[in-house]
């Protein structure tokens, strides 16, 4: 977007770090000016960063990513939708020249009928290192350089996406386009949307492609002389304000009517001094020498700048910034620039989700097992010997840019940081033990828990030790305390099963199985993706990378629908670099085929075992199944066959595959019904040979056809996305009542329920209220993010109940109204409040009577087991929050 800009009198130019590259994921920035803001950096992990920070994104109108790759961007979808649902009038998507190819590959989950949306790719015909002013706003423009690998593309519309595909480049850009402007108009009829057709594959060197971005401030008028103006005869008014603003003016000499007196802006105004600059390099060693000659920053290094560049933000890999070429070119911009480094290589285990971080810390005095700590070692050694004026970035760190010397706005961060150490974890629990009425209730939960027999007698029975770890309980849009859909079973003798991975969900894994994750990836045999939304998919192709990058190249199952095969098939980011033979073993199964389950529901493994390796994906290369062409033609690296188009030889496919992964797996059901969701959505259910069962419904209504499929599981995972009282928005969104996932579980006779995807405007706790009786109905456990539990330890959850009351008051559920991020009206009240509020987790301070508010006569009552409501009685049991704010959106 470019607009005309005038020089200004005075402007404010801030950055908030919200985020510095970590196994969370990528740096995250804000740019703030008096009317605009901008986003530096879309990781997976940059929506929970702004919402932890408390920043303030509002008004904003740019989005930059950094390069191509998958780390950089891969949260950009879902950023995406997220500012155009709180109502953002304008937003442009800067970045590299596949930038357009990279959103059209999400055409089926990433849409909006009516916004002002534009993808803005750096031109793909400029030559590497050369300067493109890409937008120009109120206070500042941005220029933008595309740093290439030496074998690019030559200028001009001639270039061809691969040496195998003859895609003339021209065409591909237009092909994207097209999609993106479907995806993205003014008014737009969505139902033109096909899943079949999928884009090719970008350009190899555009998919390695690195940015820089110079901010550019707008001049700076001088200053106003009001001595001259005085001799001048300048009349006072809004004639002076033309003056200002560059204009001429004439007016009567007031000492001599009739006489006319000219005034030019020179006159009376100082001189306009160029606005300061911030540049933002990204930068692999690969690119190093193209960033080197490149002649873009003439004008801000050297004797010669014109520009005064007041920070170099460095995002590069401990390589290039050893490099004494590259610390060369650092010192040519002068001793009055700040270089501010973030270290791509040497990546911080700072735990930036730091309110979900002491959220579990206080669930940990419950139960260390289930509710375990997030992973975060000490930072790593990093390079001390830094050039001049050069510091590494930290987390929530935040600079003045213009005027400089002006005083910061208070910072928003509510929370402290996480310990790393051992040390400093007990002291913290000790601050919250010492609190008594934590301490009590605490206490009588893990001595209710010892006195039920099943602690000293453990129940034994099939699956019983599977172990269920929630890795995302929210939905819609990640939070502070909730990330989106994710669970991981780990199943003794048949290995990890991953339902739904939403963005960020490669870093909850990180958090949760810190040193195991890589034994974690290499266990993992199949991923299900329930339906299209994207808090349910837009992290699987971190997945995939991160599993690749270990070196873990077995095969894997992926259930889920067409739409997203075809959403993989175009994506380099989970491909890029990656051997063929381990792209080959992703093995994709199209759900819709499974509805009713596979062609061979069960295999006799001496019988059918020969009929069914006639189906290994090296036995799929045969006549009977050919390779695609667009595999053959290099448009595609995967799948190697025609399974993008929903015909008789894809259904063919999926179910062979399916039988195949049955019998690998040790399956002896495997049904994937239709749920009621807004749009296709699709259940899960599996029968292992041992005799358990486990059901999954992703979001749905209630649906007979699951209770159906899932009678009798041994564990049933069920959404919950609305309290009772809001009975008819769950019904418009296509999602069910607490309430009604408990009455799905009674009717399943399932032995184990467990309740999760909460709506973010319960960002803490879902509070279970209602009269339950021992053995009456399935054991009730609500999710928490991180969380791990067996499922034969599900019936201790109903003895916490009353201790996340305690821990999570009603109080702070109030306080957390800014969950969903907000727009700066709800930040700033937030902020307001804070003001005459301590920190939301600062331990609540002690009662003065050094207990809880409870008669001692309720204190010496025994901790009572809360379970499930009977059907009869469930509409006594609600979730309740202090906060009913609406979410954006509660898919």
């Amino acid at each position: 977007m470019i607009r005309r800009t005038k020089p200004s009198v005075h402007y404010a130019w801030d950055v908030l770090v919200a985020a510095v590259p970590s196994k969370d994921g990528a740096l995250t920035m804000v740019f703030s000016t008096d009317s605009e803001r901008y986003i530096f950096g879309a990781g997976e992990n940059a929506q929970r960063a702004l919402a932890q920070t408390s920043a303030q994104v509002g008004r904003t109108r740019v989005v930059m990513v950094g390069d191509a790759k998958l780390d950089s961007r891969g949260g950009l979808p879902g950023l995406t939708m997220k500012r155009l649902d709180d109502g953002a009038d304008e937003l442009d998507l800067i970045g590299p020249p596949d930038m357009r190819h990279f959103m059209a590959t999400y055409k089926a989950s990433v849409t909006r009928a009516e916004c002002k949306l534009k993808v803005v790719p750096h031109p793909y015909q400029l030559p590497s290192g050369e300067a493109h002013v890409i937008y120009t706003g109120d206070h500042l423009h941005i220029k933008s350089i595309a740093l290439k690998p030496a074998a690019e593309m030559d200028s001009g519309s001639g270039g061809e996406s691969s040496s195998a595909s003859r895609i003339p480049r021209s065409y591909l850009e237009e092909w994207a386009k097209s999609i993106v402007d479907q995806m993205f108009p003014a008014k737009a009829n969505l139902s033109k949307h096909s899943p079949s057709s999928p884009l090719p594959l970008p350009p190899q060197d555009e998919t390695l492609t690195d940015m820089v971005y110079i901010l550019q401030g707008i001049d700076i008028i001088g200053k106003f002389d009001n001595a001259k103006a005085k001799e001048l005869k300048v009349p006072f008014g809004p004639i002076r304000a033309k003056l200002v603003a560059g204009e001429a003016i004439e007016f009567e000499d007031p000492d001599e009517p009739g006489k006319i007196l000219n005034v030019k802006a020179e006159d009376v105004v100082g001189e306009t001094v160029p606005g300061p600059a911030v540049i933002i390099v990204t930068c692999s060693a690969e690119n190093l020498d193209r960033l080197l000659v490149s002649p873009a920053f003439d004008k801000y290094q050297g004797d010669a700048a014109v520009h005064e560049v007041v920070y170099v933000i460095h995002q590069i890999p401990a390589e290039v910034l050893s490099n004494p070429h590259y610390r060369q070119w650092m010192t040519k911009f002068g001793a009055k620039t700040q270089h501010l480094i973030a270290d791509t290589t040497n990546l911080s285990n700072e735990v930036v989700m730091r309110g979900s971080a002491w959220a579990m810390l206080k669930l940990s005095l419950l139960d260390e097992q289930i509710f375990p700590l997030p992973y975060g070692p000490p930072d790593p050694q990093r390079a001390d010997n830094l050039p001049p004026n050069t510091t590494y970035l930290t987390h929530g760190a935040s600079f003045r840019i213009h005027p400089r010397g002006a005083p910061l706005p208070p910072s928003a961060e509510r929370d402290r940081p996480f310990p790393t150490t051992r040390q400093g974890i007990e002291h913290a629990k000790a601050l919250y033990s010492n609190q008594h009425y934590i301490a009590n209730v605490c206490r009588r939960a893990k001595q209710a828990v010892q006195r039920d027999s099943r602690h000293s007698s453990p129940p034994s029975f099939a699956g019983e030790d599977i172990t269920v770890t929630t890795l995302g309980t929210g939905s819609a849009v990640p939070s502070k305390l909730r990330n989106v859909s994710a669970t991981h079973l780990d199943i003794p003798d048949v290995g990890g099963i991953l339902l739904d991975a939403g963005e960020g969900t490669t870093g909850q894994l990180y958090r949760r199985f810190g040193t195991e994750l890589a034994t974690v990836y290499e266990n993992l045999k199949a991923i299900f993706i329930s339906h299209m939304h994207g808090d349910h998919h837009l992290g699987i192709q971190s997945v995939l990378r991160e599993r690749f990058q270990l070196g873990i190249n077995s095969k894997l199952y992926i259930i889920g629908p067409l739409y997203l095969a075809n959403s993989l098939a175009g994506s380099s980011g989970w491909q890029q670099g990656i051997p063929q033979g381990a792209l080959d073993n992703i093995i994709f199964i199209n759900n819709f085929d499974m509805i009713a389950g596979p062609l061979i529901k069960t295999l006799d493994k001496t019988e059918a075992g020969n009929d069914v390796s006639e189906w290994a994906p090296t036995g799929l290369q045969t006549d009977k199944f050919p390779i695609s062409e667009a595999f053959l033609t290099g448009h595609h690296r995967w799948p190697q066959h025609d399974i993008l188009e929903a015909n008789a030889l894809s259904t063919i496919l999926s179910q062979h595959s399916a039988a195949l992964m049955m019998k690998d797996l040790g399956f002896v059901g495997f049904r994937s019904p239709k749920m009621r969701h807004r749009g296709w959505a699709w259940g899960l259910v599996l029968e292992h040979e041992s005799g358990w069962k486990i059901s999954y419904s992703g979001d749905t209504m209630p649906c007979h056809d699951f209770i159906t499929s899932a009678y009798g599981s041994t564990l049933m995972i069920h959404e919950a996305t609305l309290d009772d009282e809001h009975k008819q928005d769950a019904l418009e969104k296509g999602h069910s009542t607490f309430s009604q996932a408990l009455s799905v579980g009674y009717q399943a006779k399932a032995q184990n329920l467990l309740l999760t995807h909460f709506s973010q405007r319960y960002p803490r706790v879902a509070r279970l209220k209602g009269d339950q009786k021992p053995g009456d109905g399935p054991e009730l456990a609500i999710a928490f993010d991180l969380m791990s539990i067996k499922i034969r330890d599900m019936w201790r959850m109903q003895y916490y109940t009353d201790a996340f009351d305690t821990l999570f008051p009603p109080e702070q559920e109030a306080e957390s109204g800014d969950v969903d991020g907000g727009e700066d009206q709800s930040v700033s009240r937030a902020a307001r409040k804070r003001q005459s509020s301590p920190s939301r987790f600062t331990p609540p301070p002690i009662p003065l009577n050094g207990s809880s508010k409870k008669s001692k006569q309720e204190r010496r009552k025994p901790a009572q087991p809360q379970r499930a409501t009977s059907p009869t009685n469930r509409a006594q049991s609600t979730l309740h929050s202090g906060s009913l704010k609406r979410s954006w959106s509660d898919r």
